[in-house]
């Protein structure tokens, strides 16, 4: 029987003082379109969330919402919202992402989220440095094939 192996593409990103980490695999394009996709959600959330608050602050200033019933929605839109970012994380970099990024805290919140994914930008701009490079390298005119004399 034939057989053949391939190098893994899953690069291994320490997160904490435990020895946890978070993946990347730099051999599948849907990586980058997701992280892509996850910053471009996360810029959208922030302006809607801005826009929220505005119309919360005129709702409070004109008396149509009282402060504690504005600070429960507040909460619960935050919540919610950090929930499926937590989701989105874990999708991209592996299940617990953020609880093994901040093992102290139980409910990771957006701006937590956010100063991880901010953190993996340098990681994810590197490996496609390196990648770009690995397939440049592989496939350029220069390269010697089977085929050649």
């Amino acid at each position: 029987m034939n057989s053949v192996r391939f190098e893994s593409s899953v690069k291994k990103i320490e997160v904490n003082d435990n020895g946890e980490y978070v993946t990347i695999d730099t051999g599948d394009n849907s990586f980058y379109e997701n992280f892509k996709g996850l910053q471009n959600w996360l810029e959208t959330e922030g302006k809607r969330i801005r826009e929220r608050e505005k119309e919360r602050d005129e709702a409070r200033n004109n008396g149509e919402i009282s402060i504690v019933d504005d600070a429960s929605s507040v909460i619960d839109e935050f919540v919610n919202i950090s929930k499926e970012m937590n989701k989105k994380i874990d999708a991209l970099f592996g299940e617990g992402a953020l609880r093994k990024a901040f093992p102290d805290t139980k409910s990771p919140t957006l701006d937590r989220g956010m100063e991880f994914v901010s953190a993996m930008i340098p990681f994810v701009e590197e490996f496609i440095g390196e990648r770009n490079k690995q397939i440049s390298n592989k496939y350029n005119a220069n390269r010697k094939g089977a085929h050649s004399k």
